[in-house]
């Protein structure tokens, strides 16, 4: 799966990365170590501190090495055995592997797990601009026909503006089973009392397929233009614990 290599690449290139951090670690250690020797404090004391501070050198080595073969068996069976793999990668705690996560890290194990467990509900794929997406036609129609409005008399101020969006955004908005009208939520931009742009927000249910925000060079800063006055992005986010993707849609005049 396309999203789940990219988490696994972004991996291998943090990897070095964390690597110097961790040999910065063991240095420091190392010269607590012949620090203590220097100290003025009994033998006996000076062999307490080498003993602890040689447990917790070696502690930090191990776990590491543990948890570079915790990814690499992650990395070879997610295909055939992602439940296997959620399993492991959420004991990381159990193991303390997850106290040398680093935060870049952390946050693309999660990214790894929350795909994993999700990405199978999804049937439906769409394309839209650079963004491949997988959803779930029927439950985004369903979240649209029953939307609560979340900023009512904000949208209600922006009615005949949004009457007047490009027919290629109504278009688009309905292959995916969206009804224009129901809007999630909008924003409006105003200079000098004026309104000069205006974003509207629908919710899709489903993951990108080729890009996270966890990913340090992705699709994060790419924008799709519609047309001259009009252009989208998409984010991932959660509604009700559910993994949506937001469309906003921004219009400019």
């Amino acid at each position: 799966m396309k999203k789940i290599e990219l988490l696994f690449n972004e991996l291998s290139k943090i990897k070095n990365k964390n690597r110097v951090k961790l040999f910065i670690m063991e240095i420091i250690i190392l010269l607590l170590v012949f620090g203590s020797f220097l100290m003025d404090i009994s033998f006996q004391y000076k062999i307490i501190i080498l003993v602890v501070l040689s447990i917790i050198f070696l502690m930090i080595l191990v776990l590491y090495l543990k948890k570079q073969k915790m990814i690499s068996y992650s990395r070879n069976h997610y295909q055939n055995h992602p439940l296997d793999v959620i399993q492991i990668l959420e004991k990381r705690k159990t193991y303390f592997l997850d106290i040398f996560d680093f935060t870049n890290e952390t946050l693309i194990f999660k990214e790894i797990i929350r795909t994993l467990k999700t990405y199978r509900k999804y049937q439906d794929k769409f394309t839209i601009g650079p963004w491949d997406i997988i959803y779930n036609h029927h439950k985004t129609k369903v979240f649209s026909e029953n939307l609560i409005l979340k900023n009512k008399s904000s949208i209600n101020q922006l009615n005949q503006k949004i009457e007047n969006i490009a027919p290629e955004v109504k278009t688009l908005l309905k292959s995916l089973g969206i009804d224009y009208h129901k809007i999630y939520n909008t924003w409006e931009r105003k200079i000098g009392g004026k309104s000069n742009c205006f974003e509207l927000m629908y919710p899709v249910y489903g993951l990108i397929l080729n890009d996270s925000q966890v990913l340090s060079h992705g699709l994060k800063y790419k924008i799709y233009q519609i047309n001259d006055v009009t252009s989208l992005k998409p984010y991932e986010t959660q509604i009700e614990n559910e993994d949506v993707i937001m469309l906003h849609i921004k219009v400019q005049f």
